[in-house]
């Protein structure tokens, strides 16, 4: 068990930059009393025995808490971080995991340790994802109240999730999210070829790295420069072109072929319009009817997510205390935009 940082808004604590912060202003917060137990590479043993790989970060409480689950391609190694930068999308678990919640952030399929071939938001991975949210509830730490975060992936990851109707998914907190990898890809039609390939290549790059990169070495160099506040002030700022930088860099590194040469060809060159191919990787057709709550702060601009956002301010911050609602697409809710459901989170209060 650690006392570790604690993001938030007194003195001494890690301040929410960037799109930590949501677009929101934080007050009331509820307090962070608990110290962390973390369990690193934790196995799930998906149905049909496929092993993904789990960072655990829970509340060091004899009691079972709520937990968040994160998941994603991107390297769990890293989203301890604390900076909001590129592939550190899976929430600030130094602010839920002091309040009470338990903050898993797991790898999909060939990724970081994980069994399996990833396969690029496939049907195969929103079937694990089902697996994930139930595996997380069923842990003697859980009391079976599972929520997702998370930033782009990481959102996309939780509505392909709930597509799947987990009977314990209780809510869905998606940031920056599509619901098409098709016009995630595609612009008006056209390939982003140049931001399609550094993406694949850099996740082909990371995938392959394990903890003797991520977790010790440089990387311990690496954390100790970004918590220092002159350093973490300044990714308040840091935009789109400041991503694309960084995936510059690391994609110039050698990956392995398969899958992800195979994925990028796909994606390239054998799928150049929208198809069975891209079908697959389209929640659209897979959202009506799904229940879980959902709060979203914001939507790129390739979503068609209709949610409406908490609308008294304050609301959302600290343990969550905010109603969430369905925000899956037009066709999932017929009053296009108007509140389906005001479920609450469990436990939660309003104040």
């Amino acid at each position: 068990m650690a006392r570790p940082r604690v993001a938030g808004l007194e003195p001494g604590q890690r301040r929410l930059n960037g799109p930590q912060t949501t677009g929101r202003t934080y007050r009331n917060l509820s307090q962070a009393v608990y110290g962390v137990r973390r369990e690193d590479d934790t196995a799930v043993t998906l149905r049909a025995g496929t092993v993904l790989r789990a960072d655990v970060f829970r509340p060091d409480t004899r009691s079972p808490v709520p937990a968040l689950l994160a998941a994603s391609p991107y390297p769990r190694q890293l989203q301890d971080l604390g900076a909001p930068v590129g592939v550190i999308e899976a929430g600030a678990g130094d602010f839920w995991v002091p309040r009470g919640y338990a903050h898993v952030i797991a790898n999909l399929r060939g990724t970081n340790g994980s069994g399996g071939s990833w396969g690029f938001f496939d049907g195969q991975e929103r079937r694990d994802l089902y697996d994930l949210v139930e595996w997380t509830a069923a842990q003697p730490w859980c009391d079976g109240n599972v929520g997702m975060i998370g930033i782009s992936y990481y959102a996309m990851a939780q509505l392909a999730a709930a597509t799947q109707r987990p009977p314990h998914l209780k809510a869905v907190f998606p940031y920056d999210v599509s619901v098409s990898a098709w016009e995630a890809a595609n612009h008006n039609g056209l390939l982003n070829e140049r931001f399609a390939t550094l993406w694949l290549r850099t996740v082909a790059v990371l995938a392959a790295r394990g903890d003797r990169l991520l977790r010790r070495g440089p990387s311990r160099l690496v954390r100790r420069i970004l918590a220092a506040p002159s350093v973490h002030r300044r990714f308040a700022d840091a935009g789109g072109a400041d991503m694309v930088r960084g995936l510059q860099l690391i994609s110039r590194a050698p990956h392995a072929a398969h899958p992800w040469d195979d994925l990028l060809r796909a994606v390239r060159t054998e799928h150049p319009t929208r198809d069975a191919w891209w079908d697959e990787r389209d929640l659209r057709p897979l959202l009506g009817g799904s229940t879980s709550p959902c709060t979203s702060a914001r939507s790129g601009p390739t979503s068609s997510c209709t949610c409406r956002a908490p609308s008294r301010p304050g609301t959302g911050c600290g343990a969550p205390r905010t109603s969430g609602w369905p925000c899956w697409e037009r066709a999932a809710c017929p009053g296009r935009g108007r509140a389906c459901t005001s479920k609450r989170w469990p436990g939660s209060t309003t104040g």
